[in-house]
């Protein structure tokens, strides 16, 4: 039940967070920013390797799920405080502004949320199955990654998951800097 709360509660995270990278840069600089918000997750697996052990140990694991829900509950509070579109957003310079709308759409060009969409017919690019393909064949590996790499470490190799792991650190550091690095060589 919780998986499905948080799946829920999670799906609406990563097409906000691509709509918020098309607002607020230019098309050539996408690619970095959309490889930065990947990233966000195996950052989070990093610090959650250090913080989780802590917590753990000096209060229980029942904690671990209240203190960590509740640091999700922060991150909101600063977005609600602090993000808006760029065009009503006051912190913004004249010349900040003019170098964002300057890789956007112009009012010319037909925005895509305006376009009607044949679901059918999106099967008849090799764009979609190129998607398909993509996401099938690494969403289960990173998703495995992300959430059962600690206990197949922890019963595989006796990994004391109440301590901060060095291996697991690594391999989403790793994670972190492929993200990135995508997105760097994907610009746009």
């Amino acid at each position: 039940m919780a998986r499905i709360g948080l799946g829920i509660g999670e799906a609406g995270n990563y097409p906000a967070a691509v709509k918020t990278v098309a607002e607020w840069f230019p098309r050539k600089e996408r690619g970095l920013a959309t490889g930065l918000f990947n990233a966000g997750t195996s950052i989070g697996v990093v610090v959650a390797v250090l913080l989780v052990p802590w917590i753990l140990n000096h209060y229980g694991w029942h904690e671990v799920f209240w203190i960590t829900g509740a640091l999700g509950f922060v991150w909101l509070i600063f977005w609600l405080l602090f993000y808006e579109i760029p065009a009503k957003q006051s912190r913004l310079t004249a010349e900040e502004l003019d170098y964002i709308r300057s890789g956007q759409e112009s009012e010319t060009d037909e925005p895509s949320r305006k376009r009607s969409v044949n679901w059918f017919k999106l099967f008849t690019y090799p764009q979609t199955w190129a998607y398909i393909t993509g996401k099938g064949l690494i969403d289960p590996i990173y998703w495995f990654f992300l959430f059962w790499l600690p206990s197949y470490f922890s019963s595989t190799f006796n990994l004391d998951l109440k301590k901060p792991s060095l291996e697991l650190m690594l391999i989403y550091t790793a994670t972190t800097i492929g993200s990135i690095g995508g997105g760097i060589c994907r610009p746009g």
